[in-house]
């Protein structure tokens, strides 16, 4: 066998390189992310669909093992009217780069 490899095994070499390390940053990007700066959007759209108030404690995002979205402490209405521990919702992975999301599963805790 000789010490030189063949062009073609170099370039796969690079190929699963290049992808590896792009998985990678964006298993990354949610945890580099502050979903912080979101809550005023999300607060603000759900007042909107609910005609309620809407105020969100906090925001989560986990990619592995399906895409999902966590809203924490969710208080609803003026008094608050209702309080939710957990809402969390699978994210149709088809639909995440599609201005329409499609949620599969939601989920309240603490309600």
């Amino acid at each position: 066998m000789s010490a030189r490899q063949h062009p073609s095994i170099k370039w796969l070499g690079r190929f699963i390189s290049i992808v590896g390390a792009t998985l990678v940053l964006l298993l990354a990007l949610p945890f580099a992310v502050p979903l912080k700066h979101y809550l005023p959007e999300v607060q603000a759209l759900a007042s909107e669909q609910l005609d309620e108030p809407v105020t969100i404690g906090s925001l989560s995002i986990r990619l592995l093992p399906l895409p999902s979205v966590a809203l924490h402490q969710v208080r609803i209405g003026h008094r608050p009217d209702a309080t939710i521990d957990t809402i969390s919702t699978r994210i149709d992975p088809r639909s995440l780069f599609k201005p329409l999301k499609i949620l599969t599963h939601v989920n309240l805790t603490g309600v």
